[in-house]
């Protein structure tokens, strides 16, 4: 893939996760399957990822709830054990239709989302809060299960921005820990350019620049809408390259 549209596509992701609180996964993960495969792409867009929830959990760190955070981090993390251990028995092929699949379902199902009728906290708490989890662990993707949370119990989109920031971080460091000491994907740290990995960086530095201009006129509604047009061709891609080879 053509360097300078990669800094495009992250500086995207960046503004989107930037402005709504989420989407930088649902956007990125299409172009990393389709660049390193569907084991090492999870791997570097939790890492790229994690650099925009420090960023952003510096700019909103008093916007952030820890007490909605506690019980959705603790819920999470169970979550990511089942598709780590599952992952080590996945062929690649059937690793990215899986991927393509999930990643299908979940915009989807955001897209439905502010459907749902709400939903008394401790059972949001711990279903989606356990279903985050397993999305990111699969896919890097928490944003669709916590859009629907935050649909399912009403929650302000201020707060609901700034606080899945810290949760997303753990997630990360999980996934890819986990992909990195069970799974045996450290490898996935020399796949990546020193070039990528730099323009990456910057990419991020520069959305989340952007993303304080963008945040006065652009609603948070159109940029989740933006994400999910996004990802949801981005699932076929990588549903197509799964089924075709």
């Amino acid at each position: 893939m053509d360097l300078f549209l990669f800094a495009l596509i992250t500086m995207f992701a960046t503004c989107v996760q930037g402005v709504s609180g989420m989407g930088f996964g649902m956007v990125i993960m299409p172009f990393y399957v389709a660049m390193l495969g569907p084991h090492y792409s999870v791997v570097w867009a939790s890492v790229i990822s994690s650099l925009v929830n420090v960023a952003m959990m510096v700019a909103l760190w008093k916007e952030i709830n820890w007490r909605r955070f506690a019980p959705l981090a603790a819920y999470s993390i169970p979550g990511m054990i089942i598709p780590m251990i599952l992952l080590l028995f996945i062929p690649e092929r059937a690793a990215m239709l899986v991927l393509g699949v999930l990643m299908l379902v979940l915009v989807v199902f955001s897209f439905f989302a502010s459907h749902f009728k709400p939903m008394p906290l401790p059972i949001a708490n711990a279903s989606l809060g356990f279903a985050s989890g397993v999305t990111s662990m699969f896919v890097s993707q928490a944003g669709p299960v916590m859009a629907a949370y935050a649909q399912a119990t009403r929650w302000e989109q201020r707060e609901f921005a700034a606080t899945v920031q810290p949760l997303f971080m753990v997630m990360n460091v999980v996934v890819v820990s986990g992909r990195v000491l069970v799974d045996g994907q450290g490898a996935a740290f020399r796949v990546l350019p020193p070039s990528t990995i730099v323009v990456s960086v910057a990419a991020v530095i520069v959305g989340i620049v952007l993303t304080k201009f963008l945040r006065a006129f652009i609603k948070p509604s159109w940029a989740r809408a933006i994400a999910l047009t996004v990802a949801f061709l981005g699932s076929l891609k990588v549903l197509w390259s799964a089924i075709v080879g």
